[in-house]
């Protein structure tokens, strides 16, 4: 069996049974850390921490348009994703994104 395939296991195994809070806290820490590692592919230099104060709504005054209109475009785009999973609706590259 995969290491993928075990850690896809282990998740459905342990998610279901963590609390309200702890599931949101997973989800914000996995927002962060994916929104951070695939900005950081095209060349973001930000580091977790700023990619996580962004997330916040807390931006430095270094931080550059480019960077943050970056993470907050991945952000805005993977919440969109996760709704209309959530929904049902299947993405295709033909659907409309607000």
């Amino acid at each position: 069996m995969s290491d993928f395939i075990k850690k896809v296991d282990l998740f459905n195994v342990v998610f279901p049974k963590l609390s309200t809070f702890e599931k949101n806290d997973w989800e914000e820490n996995f927002m962060v850390e994916f929104t951070h590692d695939s900005t950081s592919i095209k060349g973001n230099t930000l580091t977790l921490i700023e990619t996580k104060m962004i997330l916040d709504h807390i931006v430095s005054a270094e931080t550059s348009l480019r960077e943050l209109d970056e993470v907050r475009d991945h952000a805005s785009t993977w919440t969109f994703v996760k709704e209309n999973a959530h929904k049902g609706v299947a993405l295709t590259e033909h659907q409309g994104y607000p």
